[in-house]
């Protein structure tokens, strides 16, 4: 088979994959970039919830927090127990999935009398969004099709990067200009398929280099 009628296959392929799955990669990116800011969105939108006065009172352990809850309540039966080194932050306390498989809310407490401050709020809507991004929403969360779907939808994305290598890759592999630049002489479709050639190189570039740095600053 000559090398026109593999890039041909090639692009027949990467062309086919890309319509089939855009609007699935598409929930998946956007679900993944809501989750990235979750902490900094849940601390604007509960910061009176999340913070106490701080005190020279030595703050409770998780199994007094726990206790004084038991008191105020039945919330459930608690799973975890999250404080933090600054003395001015609020405990978290998560709970177990009751017998019909629901998980109660967390809730705040104040760390030095275990009094509750209330639930936090976007809990539910970003517990929404995970189950989202893992499995569509669809039934039997990471035991139903929504996993082999999305799991599915990962190898077909590196299958589009590998094909859509080949097919970018240029005559002159080691210049900087034919990889990260498009040509932006050119109108209509001719501009169109620069640009889709180009801004995946600069991504994966990035994204490369941001997986690097993490992993190094977790060796550290």
């Amino acid at each position: 088979m000559s090398k026109s009628a593999i890039k041909a296959a090639l692009l027949q392929v990467h062309s086919v994959v890309g319509l089939v799955l855009a609007l699935l990669w598409a929930v998946v990116g956007i679900t993944g970039a809501t989750m990235a800011f979750e902490d900094e969105i849940q601390a604007s939108l509960n910061h009176d919830i999340m913070r106490v006065d701080s005190s020279a009172t030595p703050r409770l352990t998780p199994d007094q927090l726990i206790a004084r809850l038991r008191t105020a309540g039945d919330f459930g039966k608690a799973s975890a127990v999250t404080m933090s080194s600054d003395p001015a932050a609020a405990a978290r306390i998560r709970f177990a999935r009751s017998e019909d498989g629901t998980r109660p809310s967390s809730v705040y407490v104040d760390p030095y009398d275990g009094h509750v401050l209330g639930s936090p709020r976007a809990e539910d809507f970003f517990a929404t969004v995970r189950k989202l991004h893992r499995w569509l929403l669809l039934p039997g969360d990471g035991n139903g099709w929504g996993r082999k779907i999305t799991g599915t939808a990962a190898i077909c994305l590196i299958v589009m990067l590998i094909s859509g290598l080949v097919l970018r890759w240029p005559h002159r592999v080691r210049s900087v200009r034919m990889w990260l630049k498009p040509n932006l002489a050119l109108r209509g479709r001719g501009l169109h398929r620069s640009l889709h050639a180009v801004i995946p190189s600069i991504a994966s570039g990035r994204h490369f280099c941001s997986r690097r740095a993490a992993a190094t600053a977790g060796r550290c």
